[in-house]
């Protein structure tokens, strides 16, 4: 039973909280809905059933119901105004559960009662109905891991010695990383190559499928590249001294647009040069079928 939720306008930023034991709106019940599968079927001659060959999910649709209640006429008022901003049916709208969330778009405005009983001066019942385009729930947050990286040694005061020196920083000695998607499906990410020295043609290699996604460019100190992989997402940009450019024409023709299996994936990074002065980092989002408080 979900007992709370945060609804986000992310085209806006506003926000409110609708919950079962306190706040300015009262949960009374949400329904999250199913997500159904689509069957791709073919059938040859004489052929008992059907051969399956792909099944694809199709969006879901969400319900939440609840309440206005105030002791003021004023403040119901005010308070179904500022509902009724944040539920536009042009923009995309955040259900926060818990630790997860789901985007939405509003199917109409917000719905309140027509009958005086639920929708009064002093309270109002309403209903607000979505569609989910992408059916997953998702974390709260992105999942961000270091591939490559270097670890700093040291902090401010610093004092080095005379005889000895100081370690600045340690670079993690593994070329291959352990990445876990705990999620129901595959899913794209993100990829950040960054330059600490020059790097030439900079790659992640998928261990397990022998996937693998290349740069042929030459990297200059300071250049960042990020390559994004997510389904309807894809494309590659670059940013070299603050200014952002598309470097799709940098992908190798052989690359893949990798994604990350469900459970431990292990990622190898590489370089034709330059491979201590190339930092790895990527972020990924887990998608759930269902999820519980």
């Amino acid at each position: 039973m979900t007992n709370s939720i945060v609804l986000v306008n992310t085209n806006t930023g506003s926000s409110i909280n609708i919950n079962t034991s306190q706040g300015e709106y009262w949960l009374d019940s949400v329904d999250w809905g199913t997500v159904e599968a689509n069957n791709h079927t073919f059938k040859y001659v004489d052929q008992i059933g059907v051969t399956l060959y792909n099944t694809t999910l199709e969006p879901r649709q969400v319900m939440i119901t609840g309440w206005v209640a105030r002791e003021d006429e004023a403040e119901v008022k005010r308070m179904k105004q500022i509902l009724n901003s944040i539920v536009n049916p042009k923009h995309t709208l955040q259900a926060i559960r818990g630790n997860y969330k789901i985007d939405f778009v509003p199917r109409t405005s917000v719905k309140y009662s027509a009958t005086y009983k639920e929708n009064n001066e002093y309270m109002a019942k309403f209903l607000i109905t979505g569609y989910c385009p992408y059916p997953l729930f998702t974390d709260l947050y992105d999942n961000v891991v270091s591939v490559a990286y270097t670890e700093p040694r040291f902090h401010f005061p610093l004092t080095i010695p005379k005889d000895t020196g100081v370690v600045l920083g340690v670079r993690q000695p593994s070329l291959i990383a352990e990445v876990n998607n705990p999620g129901d499906f595959p899913v794209g990410y993100t990829i950040e190559f960054r330059a600490t020295g020059t790097v030439v043609n900079p790659s992640l290699v998928d261990i397990g499928s022998q996937g693998f996604i290349k740069i042929g460019k030459t990297l200059e100190s300071g250049e960042v590249v990020r390559i994004y992989t997510q389904e309807g997402q894809r494309h590659i940009v670059g940013i070299l001294k603050g200014i952002e450019s598309n470097y799709f024409h940098y992908r190798t023709y052989d690359s893949s647009w990798l994604q990350l299996s469900v459970g431990q994936n292990l990622l190898r990074y590489d370089a034709e040069e330059g491979l201590s002065s190339l930092e790895v980092v990527i972020t990924f989002n887990p998608g759930y079928l269902e999820v519980e408080e």
